[in-house]
């Protein structure tokens, strides 16, 4: 799809009850190009949700203001507040991601054995609100297998109370940066792995072809 702005997407009966706010993807592949996903909530992934064998490319595109939440008030954010890779692979390019909310991965949860790539993509003043204290977690990675390749991003927090941990890598997870700064390396959290990469990404790969229709 192409220049689609989807806002306000959700279960309007029960909020916040289902798996992606605006879209979910599984067997299949979703490429958005100059999109924009505003104010989308979901259960997992605010504004999409990317499945097991599903595959998204976003290239251009922006995230505001979409939430992943449930109703229960004692656990109510839940992972990747604008977009969740939950076994579903992906490549995010030329993309902002900004003021979206959800507690792991406030802007983007990558898990399951997921590998996604961001390229030249802007974090800015995604949060976690039920934190009370630092870590903005614009991204999370979690789970053995599962990679989050950066190239030429960037993450911004304006609210002092929420700087630092910027990124969170789980046990068996990596998150590998380029270029690898002293910056990037302060902004880091996690048991798992935060390394270099070392070259710089090839070309985007095309998206798988879609499964045939049963």
């Amino acid at each position: 799809m192409r220049k689609m702005i989807l806002d306000d997407h959700g279960d309007t009966v029960a909020p916040f009850s289902y798996e992606g706010g605006a879209v979910r993807v599984v067997n299949g592949t979703l490429v958005a190009e100059d999109c924009q996903f505003t104010d989308n909530v979901g259960l997992y992934g605010g504004a999409v949700d990317v499945g097991v064998n599903g595959f998204a490319r976003f290239e251009r595109c922006v995230f505001v203001g979409n939430v992943a939440a449930s109703q229960n008030a004692d656990d109510k954010y839940k992972a990747g507040g604008a977009v969740r890779f939950d076994g579903g692979d992906g490549v995010i390019t030329d993309c902002t991601f900004r003021a979206n909310h959800g507690a792991e991965g406030a802007a983007v949860h990558v898990a399951n054995g997921a590998t996604v790539r961001f390229e030249r993509t802007v974090f800015v003043d995604n949060e976690d609100p039920s934190s009370t204290g630092g870590g903005a977690n614009h991204l999370r990675a979690d789970d053995a297998g599962t990679r989050a390749s950066l190239f030429d991003c960037a993450f911004t927090t304006t609210n002092a109370a929420k700087r630092g941990g910027e990124m969170y890598a789980g046990v068996g997870s990596t998150i590998e940066l380029s270029p690898y700064t002293s910056a990037l390396e302060a902004q880091s959290s996690g048991p798992g792995s935060f390394v270099t990469w070392t070259e710089p990404p090839p070309p985007s790969p095309p998206p798988p072809p879609s499964p045939p229709p049963p």
